[in-house]
């Protein structure tokens, strides 16, 4: 057993934030194409860009993965990320735009 990112969370989390493909990618530096690819699971974004889009989604970057057992299977009943695990981490440094 393990944990996969999940695309649905990627999606979802972006989606209670009020924040459009555009302006999220925009906000990590990345293209839209490369936010839908890892939103549809077709590929990951680097670590780096996952704290990013938790601190800008205000979760911690555990709700972005998903409890899978053998054969990459969502585990129903599957330990919960713990409340505290969720609470928002602020942004270490921000990227001056030019």
């Amino acid at each position: 057993m393990g944990y996969e990112l999940s695309g649905d969370a990627l999606t979802e989390l972006r989606n209670r934030s009020n924040l459009t493909r555009q302006a999220a990618a925009t906000a990590i530096d990345v293209s839209i194409t490369a936010l839908q690819t890892a939103e549809n699971g077709k590929t990951e974004l680097r670590p780096s860009k996952l704290r990013e889009l938790a601190a800008l989604y205000g979760c911690a970057m555990e709700a972005f993965f998903v409890h899978v057992a053998d054969g990459n299977q969502p585990v129903v009943d599957g330990p919960e990320v713990p409340e505290d695990a969720k609470s928002p981490r602020p942004l270490t440094a921000v990227r001056g735009g030019s």
